[in-house]
């Protein structure tokens, strides 16, 4: 068998997940990002919070419309209050509601983005 490059890589990574990554995931805890976590980001990992978010609704949505699936409605309007904000807007309400609900920061941040963008715009705030 001929030793080509992309064999290199393909082994070097496998190595990596094999003998690095998986031993680190086990031991990491999945988390979930909380109001806690989230004032404590820079303005860029916020940025970073929100943009895979949006990238996730709308790779969802291509999904269910690939296969002739109906849309979801929290997606779909998640998406919709999503879309009414740039993503510095969305940080600042997402940070203007953990401010306002202290009590709250342990609280998951889509939760936050659920309360504060989507209920909020369903009620007319």
């Amino acid at each position: 068998m001929a030793v080509t490059k992309r064999s290199l890589v393909v082994a070097a990574v496998m190595s990596v997940l094999l003998l690095g990554g998986i031993g680190f995931a086990a031991e990491e805890e999945a988390r979930v990002v909380d109001g806690k976590m989230w004032l404590a980001s820079t303005q860029a990992e916020k940025r970073a919070y929100i943009v895979g978010m949006v990238d996730t609704l709308v790779v969802q949505r291509a999904l269910r419309e690939e296969h002739g699936l109906e849309g979801s409605e929290w997606v779909n309007r998640l998406t919709e209050a999503l879309d009414a904000l740039t993503v510095d807007g969305t940080i600042e309400k997402i940070d203007a509601w953990f401010e306002a609900n202290p009590s709250r920061q342990g609280d998951p941040v889509l939760g936050a983005v659920w309360l504060s963008l989507v209920k909020a715009k369903a009620e007319g705030r």
